[in-house]
């Protein structure tokens, strides 16, 4: 699974901690709405 990282701006805007799975939604003129997971790691 794809990650982020803990330090990530957005991950410390929405308050994500390590072992926490976050989900992304994306709006796109082509693609409509796609949706990503994250899995939240340390440095």
């Amino acid at each position: 699974m794809p990650y982020i990282l803990a330090t990530d701006p957005l991950a410390k805007e929405i308050g994500a901690k390590p072992g926490d799975l976050v989900r992304i939604s994306r709006r796109s003129e082509t693609a409509g709405s796609s949706t990503y997971y994250r899995y939240v790691v340390e440095n």
